[in-house]
């Protein structure tokens, strides 16, 4: 049969509506599942496909495409949601390939990518990465949109299904959420979305021992692969070793590496975080006595003193903001600061530098720890600082570096700062440390301080770090290596209407364009196709028009 617009009104049944038994628990459950298994996917998928984190939004776009396509196909007497555990479990071992075995490139100056230095059996250009997962994941929510429209069809009153439909789905997010505070392993995330698809085959043994096992293969699957990480809220968190690079004497984490060319560190020096296995902080002891025997930590200290260099400045009352596991709470207590609120969004790296950091900062009775949104801590609290520090606070989550919104673009705004300068006592400053990576993004910076602040920040490039320290607040008295960026004046500033830090201009990156162009092309024929081939049946005007549309 083919598919056909789906009319209904509150004193008419559709023709093919028939009372089918469990039917209400059908759209209950599909329901649930769809929202559920949308936001699961948009946490897990990128987790092994790093350049999905840089394009979340291709995900959740994919689902709604998956969801009303099996709308469409709401009127077709064969039950796709019987092979929905295959195809989860197909998108499972995709992924899972891709992470062991095909490296994705890109090499544009729109996307901050950093995938290049993994070897791989198969490298695959960004946009065919891009629609391959496209399509997976478009497949996946076929059948359950096609089961929660056949449940609307089915019911004679609209809103009763209607309300199902929105019970099923809020529940289906307040699961995922309940799960993500409990730091649950995605084992769990996957049981949850596929043990509940047995229920739709309960009724064929054949097609359920099937999926039983299909359901038992991708559960195993995602728990050995997620095993030995830390889940938290927001990132998938490994802790490992630090190593020293012999011929350079710098840190890095180590991956396996030929002892010949590094030496692994004991515990006491620290450990690498990464998340989604991408670099994001190195927990280290920099207590002035391990620093002593071993000289070559020295930089590293000196780069966590910059802030404390102001002659004769007072460190008393100190915010950090990005605290991560410690290394910028420890650089306050070692310079004298009497009271230290840390603020860090990811309880998991707090408990990792509560348990695991050397120093053990934390613990310190000087310490107040806030597992708290940066913005959201700046609204809440009264307290006056003499310092706040903006601890190199990058989110390595959803979106691209260089052009969409990401977690971490609302505090660097210039309203975020001027938040910042009610905070500040009378003779307070203001540092930030910023990876920028790209020459406007450090004319961005300045510009931002400078207008929030009504002054030039003071600045000073950071040795460890791709960036800049900059430094600006009343109490600013003098700095070393103060210098004014080129292009200064010439960048927009970040700001709450517009808070692009990562985007040189108003600008749409070509590499989104082209996807996206891909994506409409594939939506379109994957629309025509459900159709039956019959566009002049769709109601573009739900599309295109604001024209106010009556209900027969």
């Amino acid at each position: 049969m083919d598919a056909l617009p789906i009319h209904v009104t509150d004193n008419s049944t559709p023709d093919t509506a028939a009372v089918v038994p469990g039917w209400k628990t059908d759209l209950f459950i599909a329901s649930f599942l769809a929202l559920f298994m949308e936001v699961m996917f948009i946490r897990w998928v990128p987790s092994y496909e790093r350049v999905l984190a840089y394009f979340t939004n291709f995900v959740l776009i994919a689902s709604f495409l998956g969801l009303g396509l099996g709308s469409m196909l709401a009127r077709r007497r064969r039950e796709l949601v019987r092979y929905e555990p295959l195809l989860v479990l197909l998108l499972v071992v995709v992924a899972m390939g891709f992470n062991l075995y095909v490296k994705t490139q890109t090499l544009t100056q729109d996307i901050l990518y950093t995938d290049l230095h993994r070897t791989s059996l198969l490298t695959l250009p960004l946009l065919v990465t891009l629609v391959i997962f496209f399509l997976l994941i478009t497949a996946t929510f076929v059948p359950l949109g096609q089961k929660i429209g056949a449940g609307l069809l089915t019911t004679r009153s609209p809103l009763n299904g209607y309300i199902l439909n929105i019970l099923g789905s809020v529940l289906g997010v307040v699961a995922f959420s309940a799960v993500s505070f409990l730091q649950l392993a995605p084992a769990w995330w996957f049981a949850l979305a596929l043990l509940p698809l047995l229920w739709f085959v309960r009724r064929e043994k054949t097609l359920l021992c099937a999926n039983l096992v299909a359901v038992l293969i991708a559960i195993t699957n995602v728990a050995v692969a997620g095993g030995g990480f830390v889940w938290s809220p927001y990132h998938k968190i490994t802790a490992s070793p630090l190593a020293m690079v012999r011929s350079t004497g710098l840190l890095w984490v180590y991956n396996g590496a030929d002892m010949q060319t590094v030496q692994v560190l004991p515990a006491e020096f620290g450990f690498h975080v990464a998340v989604n296995e991408d670099f994001l902080q190195m927990a280290l002891n920099l207590s002035p006595p391990f620093v002593a025997r071993y000289p070559f930590l020295r930089h590293y200290l000196e780069h966590y003193d910059l802030a404390y260099r102001i002659p004769n400045f007072p460190y008393r009352d100190v915010l950090i903001v990005g605290a991560g596991t410690g290394n910028d709470t420890a650089a306050a207590l070692r310079h004298g600061a009497q009271h230290v609120d840390a603020v860090e969004i990811d309880p998991a790296i707090v408990q990792l530098g509560q348990t695991r950091h050397p120093e053990h900062p934390y613990d310190d009775p000087r310490v107040t720890v806030y597992v708290d949104d940066a913005r959201s801590f700046f609204h809440k609290t009264n307290h006056r600082y003499d310092m706040v520090v903006f601890g190199l606070l990058d989110s390595h989550r959803l979106f691209s570096s260089m052009s969409s919104v990401r977690l971490d673009s609302f505090v660097f705004t210039v309203e975020s700062f001027r938040e910042v300068r009610r905070l500040l006592k009378d003779q307070g400053i203001v540092v930030v440390e910023h990876g920028l990576g790209a020459p406007f993004m450090e004319a961005r910076m300045y510009a931002i301080l400078t207008e929030a602040y009504g002054m030039a920040p003071a600045m000073s490039e950071t040795k460890e770090t791709p960036g800049y320290t900059f430094i600006t607040g009343p109490g600013l008295r003098q700095y070393l290596g103060v210098q004014q960026p080129q292009g200064a004046g010439l960048v927009e500033p970040a700001t709450d209407d517009w808070p692009f830090l990562y985007l040189e201009g108003r600008i749409l990156p070509r590499q989104y364009g082209i996807a996206l162009m891909a994506l409409l092309t594939i939506s379109l024929t994957s629309v025509f196709g459900c159709s039956g081939g019959r566009l002049r049946r769709i109601d573009l005007h739900f599309f295109l028009s604001r024209q106010r549309v009556s209900v027969d």
